[in-house]
């Protein structure tokens, strides 16, 4: 006989016998705001999809306004911060669409200019501050303070000027640095105190307080740096990359490439948790790719990108894949070549923790517009009101803009510049996939080469270049360090320019102004590009040719560029074999002429910064959109 039931399992019988299920149960039986918060959890392409099912669901998706934030975020490229911000989700909708459509046209919002007295040749610009050095007669060294200006954002009407304060330290003679706001992080490569070993030290401290950062388990750490015989401290450079607890570290003499150090540090953990690549490594520059990944430049022309799990001295680096450059005509060079990608790729746009002090963020009114170097700050304290971004760039996807020059054979020594931008995600995709490895073999011996590199790991330009990159010739507009983020590029071109003659519409070229120079802005976002995309360029403006410049009122001229690109080999000094290039991107100059001598950007701004007749930093201009 069977157990009598308990009177728990008695309950539970009845109430399942009392509940009377629908026989024809559907998705759209529920509330509307319950199915479009089962939406926010899909992915925008999966949202997308449901809307073509039905009318309803389309119009749940349409009508919801946290459903359309999603998407524009997505189809833009952009992320939420984190911690997300309090703005409704209709307001957050709103100030991306006005953002977007502003950087497409190139109608900045507002222009403030603000001074820089004793501005020095060390700078830095990340999550929208522009920190600047000055030191004394050598401007190669910071022996007294670096000011950080807090930039205006469009997503903070309310805020005008900018905010600046100052880091004294007199403690320390800084040969280079870096910053991460998001952790109230400052990283200073400083000479070494007698007590030390080495040449140089590496210091963590805080932004907002300039004392020791918590997360270090050390807060100076020795650099085991060995200078060559002839290695100078004017031709050392550094190259510093905050990654959240990872640090790269890169110093190299210029003048004797065999000179060279690269370390791989988690500066939380301490001096144990290193990898220090073998001495004599021939690099050019660094790069992250993601949380675990980086690129080097390689001076022979490639890249190679390495994998690497938590940083140990027994742990090294895996190389996945080496990605070579174009071949060049016998007796030419590779001469030079620097990479970087902003944001930081795969790092948080924002994360307030708990080593960012509260008082950095709180929400005291902003200053007015300085007209003058401001004093040092209490203690060296940041001031309040320093406010994370609504929205940025997505860290897992964006550009890498590699400058580089080749050099012809003596006596002429011809340089010739060119500037390559490389999509992160397309890169990433085949240094990862094994499938690369069997087309880079094809046709070719097995055997690892004299650098050590095996045949197996290495693509040609042909087999990677074409459907990743772009190739432009660059007259050396911008140093690129700072004029790439996410998808954008920035960069001054002058008004009389061969390549812009089209805007002229028949007018006579303007006269030429040695420091007035128009804004160029390039976007290779896919989304934007995507021909029955919606909300693409060609739809926006009508059905156009490729590469046809389109001209509207209160717009910059544009235009979209799919068709490849091509540097033949048989018509080139330089390159032994064709150089095809096919990533689409879309273009805008702006058509008034600003004083401007080098540009930065991100998200919300292009920054113009001016020098004088002796070449010194003396202002900028903030374009905001």
């Amino acid at each position: 006989m069977p157990k009598p039931r308990s009177g728990r399992l008695r309950l539970a019988a009845s109430a399942r016998d009392a509940f009377v299920f629908p026989l024809s149960f559907s998705l759209l039986n529920l509330p509307v705001e319950l199915i479009a918060d089962c939406f926010a959890f899909l992915q925008p392409r999966d949202v997308l999809s449901c809307r073509l099912t039905c009318s309803t669901l389309h119009r749940i998706v349409r009508t919801n306004a946290r459903l359309q934030l999603a998407l524009q975020l997505a189809f833009h490229q952009l992320v939420p911060s984190h911690p997300p911000s309090v703005l409704p989700a209709a307001i957050l909708h709103a100030l991306v669409q006005d953002r977007e459509s502003r950087w497409r046209d190139l109608r900045w919002r507002d222009v403030q200019n603000h001074p820089m007295p004793n501005a020095g040749a060390i700078y830095e610009f990340v999550g929208g501050i522009y920190c600047n050095a000055r030191g004394g007669q050598d401007e190669r060294r910071v022996n007294g303070a670096i000011t950080f200006y807090q930039l205006p954002d469009s997503d903070q009407p309310n805020r005008t000027g900018v905010r600046a304060w100052t880091l004294l330290v007199p403690d320390l003679v800084i040969l280079d640095f870096s910053v991460d706001p998001a952790q109230d992080l400052a990283v200073f490569v400083a000479l070494s105190d007698k007590q030390s070993a080495g040449r140089y030290q590496i210091h963590f401290r805080t932004l907002s307080t300039n004392s020791p950062h918590p997360l270090a388990r050390q807060a100076v750490l020795d650099c085991a740096f060995q200078p060559g015989q002839h290695t100078l401290e004017s031709s050392t450079t550094f190259r510093i990359l905050i990654h959240g607890q990872i640090l790269l570290l890169l110093v190299k003499d210029v003048l004797h490439s065999h000179v060279t150090f690269l370390s791989l540090t988690n500066w939380h953990t301490g001096p144990d948790a290193c990898y220090t690549f073998p001495p004599h490594t021939p690099i050019e520059d660094v790069v992250f790719l993601s949380p675990h990944e980086f690129l080097v430049v390689v001076p022979s022309g490639a890249f190679d990108v390495y994998a690497f799990p938590d940083p140990s001295p027994t742990s090294p680096p895996t190389l996945l894949r080496r990605f070579e450059l174009p071949r060049l005509k016998s007796g030419h060079r590779y001469w030079y070549a620097t990479a970087t990608a902003n944001p930081a790729p795969g790092a948080r746009v924002y994360d307030a923790s708990a080593s960012a002090p509260t008082s950095y963020y709180d929400n005291t009114p902003a200053s007015a517009n300085l007209t003058r170097d401001p004093p040092p700050t209490k203690a060296g304290r940041a001031p309040r009101g320093v406010k994370p971004p609504a929205f940025a760039s997505r860290p897992d996807d964006g550009l890498v803009a590699v400058a580089l020059g080749t050099l012809s054979p003596a006596p002429e020594n011809h340089m010739s510049c060119y500037v390559v931008f490389v999509r992160t995600s397309l890169l990433l995709a085949r240094a990862r996939s094994p499938a690369a490895a069997g087309v880079a073999t094809r046709g070719r011996a097995r055997e690892s080469a004299a650098d050590g590199v095996p045949a197996g790991r290495r693509a040609r330009w042909r087999e990677w270049g074409p459907g990743c990159a772009r190739w432009f010739r660059d007259r050396l507009s911008s140093d690129w360090q700072h004029a790439v983020h996410g998808f954008r590029t920035a960069e001054r071109v002058l008004p009389d320019d061969p390549a812009l003659r089209p805007l002229l519409r028949g007018r006579p070229p303007p006269p030429v102004h040695p420091v007035r120079h128009c804004i160029r802005v390039r976007d290779f976002n896919p989304c934007l590009l995507r021909a029955d995309s919606p909300s693409s360029s060609a739809s926006s403006y009508g059905m156009t040719e490729d590469g046809e410049w389109v001209f509207a009122d209160g717009r910059a001229p544009s235009r979209v560029v799919r068709a490849p690109s091509r540097i033949r080999a048989r018509e080139s000094e330089t390159f032994a074999e064709d150089v095809v290039s096919s990533l689409p991107y879309r273009e805008a100059v702006s058509e008034e002429a600003l004083a401007v001598s080098d540009i930065m950007m991100d998200d919300a701004r292009i920054l113009c910064l001016r020098r004088g007749t002796e070449g010194r930093l003396v202002s900028f201009d903030v374009l905001t959109f």
